[in-house]
């Protein structure tokens, strides 16, 4: 599905959103689209040059969400709005382009400016959140100071990318056009090179070490 506005609000879709939509994009004179967080799953959606507002109320029901945006060539930038508490750095670094937050009851002048400063290439994101995942950028340098020169190929990488997007052995064999064969065999590579046991610690490897 094409969207011919610039933000789309990623919500449930209520009054009380609607009502919240509708303010914010009073004050941004632009339109704001708001999108059915239940829909993700069940159709294509182009965030493609997108800024979107992501409900952080609805987290648990955001797996598929943060799966979709993830797995995307040309990532959107986010923004989570309604916070009511602020997120786990392991949550929040969960979310590709994580630009802003926004507390619950924010008051929608703030996050029209909010969006704008987004739009503009900058971030609006709190001291203390900044200043969190600076020291968690700084403690991932600290412990990743390997004493031998890992080397994986090119291929190897191609499917250690997929793997971290969440795609399947047959969906990343369908993307780089081998057998799922080959991927097996390429995993097993994978994981003894990097020095894990099983699919998910080699994801996680993937997402701390890989850009």
């Amino acid at each position: 599905m094409l969207y011919p506005a610039q933000y789309l609000m990623i919500c449930e879709l209520n009054r009380t959103n609607h009502i919240l939509g509708q303010t914010i994009s009073e004050t941004l004179k632009q339109q704001i689209v708001l999108v059915d967080i239940f829909s993700i799953s069940e159709s294509n959606h182009d965030f493609s040059n997108k800024t979107l507002l992501v409900d952080a109320a609805r987290l648990p029901d955001l797996a598929n969400v943060n799966k979709h945006l993830s797995s995307l060539p040309n990532r959107p930038n986010c923004a989570l709005i309604n916070m009511g508490e602020q997120l786990p750095v392991a949550e929040m670094l969960q979310w590709p382009n994580l630009k802003g937050c926004f507390e619950l009851n924010h008051p929608p002048a703030d996050i029209a400016n909010g969006l704008l400063a987004i739009t503009n290439g900058e971030n609006w994101l709190n001291r203390s959140i900044m200043t969190t995942l600076l020291e968690n950028y700084q403690d991932r340098l600290a412990v990743y100071n390997p004493s031998y020169h890992i080397t994986l190929t090119s291929r190897e990488l191609d499917v250690l990318q997929s793997l971290k997007k969440g795609l399947s052995n047959n969906d990343i064999a369908d993307d780089l056009f081998i057998s799922e064969n080959t991927i097996k065999s390429h995993l097993y590579n994978i994981f003894r090179k990097i020095e894990v046991r099983n699919r998910v610690q080699a994801i996680n490897w993937a997402k701390q070490y890989l850009p």
